[in-house]
């Protein structure tokens, strides 16, 4: 995967509320690498906040510190 901060290998996790109705579903890309860094997020917004789509690329990355940006 291709973000600001470089090329990842990564896992996708899908995350689905567990009840109808409780919330909305969102996607993690984690790096494959320790100690599995989002590298990526993806959140939809409920009908009442618009129903689009909030999307977090990380920006870069130092020892010890991570930035993401929207």
């Amino acid at each position: 995967m291709e973000v600001p901060a470089g090329s990842f290998d990564t896992y996708v996790v899908e995350i689905e509320p567990v009840e109808s109705g409780q919330g909305q579903p969102q996607t993690l890309y984690l790096a494959v690498d320790a100690p599995h860094h989002v590298i990526k997020s993806e959140a939809k917004l409920p009908p009442q906040m618009g129903g689009g789509t909030v999307t977090r690329e990380l920006a870069s990355m130092s020892a010890g510190a991570t930035s993401m940006a929207e």
